[in-house]
């Protein structure tokens, strides 16, 4: 998802002028202009999927390479915390 939308941003930014962004697209702008990508990253995922976040941060000129590792680190922090949420679930259940 990234290196696509990495490829279209290159294609649309050379050949015509910027385009009006979407809702969305201006909410996570707003987001990364205030907090950068790691944050985006990290908390992204509580409003929208990871691929979701991941493309927007690209097709809005974040770097790739700092978009994949914040998104790869992301994906595994949160996994974790669920992934011991359930277990704490199981364990309280008996």
């Amino acid at each position: 998802m990234v290196f696509g939308a990495s490829a279209v941003r290159q294609r649309a930014t050379a050949k015509r002028e910027p385009i009006e962004p979407s809702r969305r697209q201006q909410r996570i702008r707003r987001m990364l202009d205030r907090w950068g990508v790691p944050v985006v990253s990290l908390a992204g995922q509580t409003v929208l999927p990871s691929q979701i976040v991941a493309g927007t941060m690209v097709s809005l000129g974040a770097k790739r390479n700092r978009v994949i590792g914040w998104q790869v680190l992301s994906i595994v922090l949160w996994g974790v915390i669920f992934a011991t949420l359930a277990s704490l679930g199981l364990l309280a259940i008996g």
